[in-house]
């Protein structure tokens, strides 16, 4: 697969991790993650740098937002969609689509959060990346049991890492307080393809799958910070906050 993919990924996750973030709703009774969305309209840009040296900015801004729901658009990627849940958790979905050598995939990611105060307190959660594969029709009849479809599923588990403080990527080094997970792949499984081609595909994807294991730093009224991962060839990624506007 084109290496594109894993950087569609990496915009993927932090869709998700800025629909935790970023804020300020100051309502006595506010949802606890209310404080960590910025107003509608607000725009928050991210540095990517990778191993190499090379780095890309990144934009996300929220797009609608209200007591119980929060839209955040990557620009040039897509929507990501977090509920406000009961019992002050969230929960995140979003997903892309992608085509290569006639192969389309269809990338969900759904992730469920504790509240910030369980979060600081070294809480858990759980994620999970589901992949929809269709192959053209002489591909599928020699890998797949049946059908055209091959689904890859990797579950996550989410942990809180406490407090810290996170320096910023703007000009002045800004230091901010911040709450730390830890996102770690748990599981990696295959449906519907022969032994021999799960085989395959496992030892191929399961490095794809295994690049969203990363480390988020989230601060009150900005969102994600810093994100630190590798890439799907194990390469070092750090994603830090510029600002928000």
């Amino acid at each position: 697969m084109s290496h594109s993919l894993p950087r569609l990924l990496l915009a993927l996750g932090a869709s998700l991790l800025l629909v935790l973030p970023m804020g300020s709703v100051s309502a006595a009774k506010a949802h606890p993650w209310s404080a960590y969305f910025p107003a509608k309209g607000v725009t928050c840009t991210s540095v990517t740098t990778r191993a190499d040296g090379t780095t890309e900015n990144q934009n996300i801004t929220v797009v609608a937002k209200t007591a119980k729901k929060i839209v955040t658009r990557v620009h040039g990627q897509g929507r990501a969609t977090s509920l406000l849940l009961p019992g002050g958790r969230l929960r995140g979905t979003s997903s892309i689509s992608y085509k290569a050598g006639g192969v389309r995939a269809r990338v969900t990611l759904l992730a469920n959060y504790p509240s910030p105060a369980k979060l600081i307190r070294h809480g858990s959660g759980s994620a999970t990346m589901t992949m929809a594969m269709t192959l053209p029709r002489r591909m599928a009849e020699l890998i797949l049991k049946s059908g055209r479809t091959v689904t890859l599923t990797g579950n996550y588990r989410v942990a809180g890492l406490g407090s810290g403080t996170v320096t910023l990527a703007d000009a002045a080094g800004t230091a901010v307080a911040a709450i730390g997970s830890r996102v770690t792949l748990r599981s990696f499984s295959i449906k519907n393809a022969k032994p021999a081609a799960a085989r395959g595909l496992r030892r191929e994807l399961r490095p794809l799958f295994a690049s969203l294991s990363r480390t988020d730093w989230i601060a009150r009224g900005r969102g994600t910070v810093l994100t630190t991962g590798t890439d799907v060839d194990g390469a070092a990624l750090t994603q830090r906050q510029v600002g928000c506007s």
